[in-house]
Formats: C-alpha cells, sequence, structure tokens
C-alpha cells in the first residue's frame, strides 16, 4: 500500500473502472470459452469440464494459447472469498458487482450439485499474476479443474506515463444487423483503455470500438475487451 493510500485509505473502484468481460453464469463463460477457441478438442484441457468436442474451431485464435485457470469450490462462500482476493479482482463501490483491473475474462458461478466454480483467461494474465492467482485459489481449499501456464514475465521496461487526457480520433458508427459499432483510432494501447475505462455503455449489443496499431480494444454492457 502506497503512502497516499495509507493516508486517504483504500483506492475506491467503480464500475467504470471494469477492464475485464465478467461471467455470472456456467453458460456464458462456457459459450465466451468456445467462441474464443480455448479449447481445441475434446480433453485438451486437463480435465476443464468446458470442451469443444462440437470439431475445429479458429486455428488462428486457438494458436494464441491465452494462459488460464479453473477452479472448482465446495461452496459458494468459499469460491466468492477466493474471488474476493485475487490480486486482480476489486468491488466496485457503485454496482456493488466485482470488476477486474486488467483486462480479462472472467467469472465466479454456481455449477452443478451446488459446488461453484472460478475460471479466468487472457493475455494479460502474467506470470506473476497467474502464480499469486494460484496461491489464492489453493488457499481458500479450491479443486484445480485446468490451467495453462503463461511464460515468464520480461523484464519490465520503463514505466511509461499515463495520458492525462486520452486522444481518441471519432470515425463512425455503423451498424450491423442488430449491432452497432462507435469506432474511434488512438495512437497505443494505453490511450485506448484509458478512453473506453470513462466510457459507459448500458444498452446490449452496442460496442464502442477505439483501433490502435497495437489491435483494437472495445467495450460493450459487460465490459472492456481485446478483438
Amino acid at each position: 500500500m502506497s503512502f497516499f493510500q495509507k493516508l486517504f485509505g483504500k483506492k475506491k473502484f467503480y464500475a467504470k473502472d471494469n477492464l475485464g468481460t465478467r461471467y455470472d453464469t456456467e453458460d456464458k463463460a462456457t459459450n465466451a470459452w468456445n467462441v474464443q477457441g480455448m479449447s481445441v478438442s475434446e480433453g485438451s484441457n486437463v480435465n476443464l469440464h468446458f470442451t469443444s468436442g462440437q470439431g475445429a474451431v479458429n486455428a488462428q485464435i486457438t494458436a494464441k494459447g491465452y494462459p488460464y485457470f479453473c477452479y472448482r469450490f465446495a461452496t459458494q462462500e468459499q469460491a466468492e472469498t477466493a474471488f474476493a482476493a485475487l490480486p486482480f479482482i476489486q468491488k466496485a463501490e457503485d454496482s456493488g458487482e466485482f470488476i477486474s483491473t486488467k483486462v480479462l475474462e472472467y467469472g465466479c458461478f454456481g455449477i452443478d450439485e451446488g459446488e461453484w466454480e472460478i475460471i479466468a483467461w487472457g493475455a494479460d494474465l502474467t506470470r506473476s499474476l497467474f502464480d499469486e492467482a494460484l496461491k489464492v485459489m489453493q488457499a481458500n481449499d479450491g479443486r484445480q479443474r485446468g490451467a495453462r501456464e503463461p511464460k515468464e514475465d520480461e523484464k519490465p521496461a520503463a514505466a511509461k506515463a499515463k495520458p492525462a487526457k486520452p486522444k481518441v480520433k471519432y470515425v463512425g458508427t455503423e451498424s450491423n444487423g442488430p449491432n452497432t459499432y462507435e469506432v474511434y483510432k488512438a495512437k497505443s494501447k494505453d490511450e485506448a483503455l484509458a478512453y473506453l475505462q470513462d466510457r459507459t455503455v448500458n444498452k446490449r449489443l452496442y460496442y464502442v470500438v477505439v483501433e490502435t496499431p497495437e489491435g483494437n480494444w472495445g467495450r460493450d454492457i459487460q465490459g472492456v475487451y481485446k478483438e
């Protein structure tokens, strides 16, 4: 905890600070898992109960091999206690919902026979974050259902100054069937994420997308995501 946090109290987080995509049911997490190509074939993910079993999926997506972990708990109380203790999870002051301070897919939800499960995956699940998360899971009596370890963390680069005000350029708004896309351009990932943190999306099938040379990031009603 920093000097200022000690002086003024713990930092508060709000719904707009969510950088991840939250799934509050098993079905939602399973659908996202399969759409993103996290399962290649039956049994490919170390006993993880999310299985594709439906044939081939997008090879370009599966080749990314996002790191992930999935743990099962005997009770809702155990799962929610572990979930709240994860290094990237905070509780929003305004909505009361759990948010992620990292660009990750994540969820804590009930499954069969009263048990609960926690899952998280994504490119931002670094080695240090992964190791810390697994300690939390194990300390709360979680049983591992599957995991893919990330690579070792690279040596930290010089810290980049956070843009005082994100500079984005409006490109236009277009519709594709029921979906509406509000598109912007930015010079970097940092500017894109800073802009998306200050945006709110309250409508389903509405997407705010920021294109950058490092890739495209967006925000919908569920949170921030990387295309």
